[in-house]
């Protein structure tokens, strides 16, 4: 009888189970989004760097000592504890600090970030003269585009109250709402920054030297400045000394002002001249501002005058106007002002 080869069992593949399949796509997928998030983290932080070195440019140095990063895994947060301030204020060297600085970024667009701080903002001279404190409600700032594009900046607040003193003087200030846009643009003459200011129920110690004590007013203006190419590695006098050689100009499209009765909108433009005063010229438009015009010794009998003599000449004398509304231009040649046909012995002084 003829024997059979025996065949040799063969053992069965063990099958994988699909719930390890599904925890290997699942440690794969969250390694990919841990290196995604990772990444737009850097983006952030790097505009975040890039804002500081804007601000830099204009003397203003802002440091976190110990900054934390957070907002895995659908965002990005950045916290400052206790940021510190140093650099120039209106002109003047101060240290100053803010109780907490945050910063968020949605992690598909980790360059649009968005800061808020706690208020106050305390800050001190280098002198140890002058003091103040800005507190608030509510403070934004919205940023986008840096550091490699053509930025924009929006800032939003309320209740802004600011007080201090300079030796035996104090100060202050109050703004109810406050809105600022700015943008950065090409055009055919370099860099362009468009911005708008709003300034709703503000008391500002400016506003209240012009026209004297009153009810809170309300102030917008909107422009540009051309050859806005400002280098982060120069102070702002260099900075601004190379925006008057390339002949760089501030137009206002529109500002305005608000106050009960009185009501003044401008729009024109100025520049710097070499010795940095203001050479400009604005058609101006108001009511209500005699008393303020006849404290500067300008006669606003002789402006509507002269007003009315100007529109004859034009051929608008059919055009309909309010007897209280003044139509004139104001010229600035080297900082000293005319209104009219009048040229007063105000002079602005030297920007910096």
């Amino acid at each position: 009888m003829e024997s059979r080869p025996t065949i040799a069992a063969v053992p069965a593949r063990k099958r994988v189970s699909p719930l390890l399949w599904l925890l290997g796509l699942l440690i794969v997928a969250g390694l990919g989004w841990s290196g995604f998030w990772a990444f737009a983290a850097s983006q952030t932080g790097q505009a975040l760097e890039a804002w500081v070195a804007r601000e830099k440019t204009f003397g203003r140095i802002w440091s976190c000592p110990n900054p934390k990063i957070g907002g895995y895994p659908t965002a990005i947060a950045i916290t400052c504890p206790s940021p510190r301030f140093d650099g120039l204020i209106f002109g003047h060297t101060y240290s100053g600090t803010l109780q907490g600085f945050y910063v968020t970024a949605p992690l598909m667009q980790p360059r649009d970030i968005s800061v808020s701080a706690d208020s106050p903002f305390a800050a001190v001279s280098k002198d140890d003269k002058v003091n103040f404190q800005l507190a608030w409600s509510h403070l934004n700032v919205r940023l986008n585009g840096l550091p490699q594009d053509l930025w924009q900046a929006a800032v939003d607040g309320r209740d802004f109250v600011l007080h201090g003193g300079a030796g035996a003087l104090a100060f202050g200030g109050k703004v109810n709402d406050a809105v600022i846009t700015a943008a950065q643009r090409a055009g055919q003459d370099g860099q362009t920054l468009d911005f708008n200011v709003i300034l709703n129920g503000a008391t500002l110690p400016a506003i209240d030297q012009i026209l004297g004590p009153g009810t809170p007013a309300d102030v917008a203006a909107q422009g540009s400045v051309t050859k806005a190419d400002f280098e982060t590695g120069l102070t702002p006098a260099q900075n601004l000394d190379r925006w008057q050689a390339a002949g760089g100009r501030v137009t206002l499209a529109s500002v305005s002002l608000t106050r009960g009765d009185t009501k003044f909108v401008a729009r024109g433009s100025f520049a710097l001249n070499a010795a940095h005063r203001v050479d400009g010229h604005f058609d101006t438009k108001s009511s209500g501002l005699e008393p303020v015009m006849q404290h500067y010794g300008i006669d606003p009998g002789l402006l509507s005058f002269g007003a009315l003599l100007g529109n004859l000449l034009s051929g608008h004398s059919n055009e309909p106007q309010q007897p209280a509304v003044l139509h004139l231009p104001v010229d600035i040649d080297d900082g000293r002002i005319a209104v009219g046909p009048i040229r007063t012995s105000l002079k602005l002084p030297p920007a910096y």
